[in-house]
């Protein structure tokens, strides 16, 4: 297998492309920074923003003898990204005006996210940019891999479904008329596959254009309410976030171990139990865990216990509810918070596991059901007329 490797040498990041059986046996002199596998063919990159790949740098290369001045400088002489070097003059600039970074990444947050802003105000206040970084390459890389692991999982389904929609769409309009003509001359009562196959072309090709023009208005409305009806977002959230067979259980275990990695981070960085928890509602893209998130707040802030605010949100279940009934108790809730999320994180893996084995064969079911349909549809009328004619 052939692997990019981006590295650090004589003071100037390199990469080169080497060959190894895997990433575990590649054996190199200098510091890497960064080992990507190099595919006979792959698809174009569109996340021209995407700056993971940025942090991981810094990340990786403030952990060696380099101050951040100096790593934000070797990246900005070596990087070739544009958007990348936009990043890191304006936290070059920062720095050179005796500004904390995180304001200047503030410009950037539609692209990076809150993240990045969060972990380096993190780093300045504790004083450890160091181990603030680690912890957000830690999170950004948790997420990245969940993201990744479903597309995998519905990929393959969603590529053969979509060459499927396009078949289906030559046959009713290039075969199905063809087979139509010959069944007109049979003078016999076609099975009931046929007519419901015969009856599904001529209601698409008839309404199928106002089916779609329906479908994009709605679309769009929907798009809208979203933008401006923040009671109409949160009702649709809540639905993702419980309803929806498979989805919702992966979208509220990874809204639930995000928000309780972050608050590991503000609480190991030696924030408050309050101040981490307010910090960790600025990583809730469901609106409606954010409202939940914000009723614990106000509950802890009138001198609510926190186990009783945890439980009253209903958005964790009765094990993590025990636990920080006992950390509280116990005086240990940095610790039990980090045990939490360690059991999120297994619970999310072993989510996205089963999603995996079960939506495949959904679709391929679903595809072969199709299939079988407009065999048999097509097919069945000749076959009776054999007979027939026997």
């Amino acid at each position: 297998m052939k692997y990019k490797i981006t590295y650090i040498k004589d003071g100037k990041i390199k990469s080169d492309t080497i060959n190894a059986s895997s990433k575990e046996n590649i054996d190199f002199s200098y510091e890497i920074l960064s080992i990507k596998e190099i595919s006979d063919f792959s698809l174009p990159s569109i996340g021209k923003n995407n700056c993971d790949s940025l942090f991981k740098e810094l990340s990786i290369i403030v952990s060696s003898s380099l101050t951040l001045a100096q790593t934000i400088h070797l990246l900005l002489t070596n990087t070739k990204n544009s958007y990348h070097k936009e990043i890191l003059t304006d936290m070059k600039q920062s720095i050179n005006n005796g500004q904390n970074i995180d304001i200047a990444l503030q410009k950037h947050q539609k692209n990076i996210g809150i993240l990045p802003i969060l972990f380096f105000r993190i780093g300045y206040l504790s004083g450890d940019m160091k181990k603030a970084l680690q912890n957000l390459v830690l999170i950004l890389e948790i997420s990245n891999q969940s993201k990744k692991r479903v597309i995998e999982a519905i990929r393959y389904p969603v590529v053969v479904m979509i060459f499927l929609i396009l078949a289906m769409v030559l046959i009713f309009n290039f075969v199905v008329p063809q087979f139509e003509i010959l069944y007109g001359q049979f003078n016999t009562d076609l099975p009931f596959l046929t007519k419901l196959l015969l009856y599904t072309k001529g209601f698409f090709g008839d309404y199928g254009m106002a089916l779609v023009g329906i479908f994009v208005i709605f679309a769009l409305i929907i798009n809208y309410k979203l933008k401006t009806s923040l009671d109409f977002k949160q009702k649709i959230d809540k639905i993702l976030f419980y309803n929806i067979p498979l989805i919702s259980k992966i979208i509220s275990l990874w809204q639930i171990h995000r928000f309780f990695l972050t608050m590991d981070s503000f609480l190991d960085s030696k924030y408050s139990f309050a101040q981490s928890l307010q910090n960790g509602q600025l990583i809730a893209t469901n609106t409606y865990v954010l409202e939940q998130l914000k009723v614990i707040e106000a509950h802890i802030q009138s001198g609510g216990m926190i186990n009783v605010a945890f439980e009253k949100s209903e958005l964790f279940d009765d094990i993590t509810n025990r636990l920080i009934y006992s950390g509280e108790i116990s005086n240990t809730l940095p610790q039990v918070i980090k045990e939490i999320q360690t059991i999120y994180y297994a619970r999310l893996e072993d989510e996205i596991k089963t999603f995996s084995s079960i939506i495949e064969p959904l679709f391929l079911l679903f595809i072969a059901i199709n299939i079988l349909w407009l065999v048999l549809a097509l097919m069945l009328p000749i076959w009776e007329m054999g007979n027939v004619i026997r």
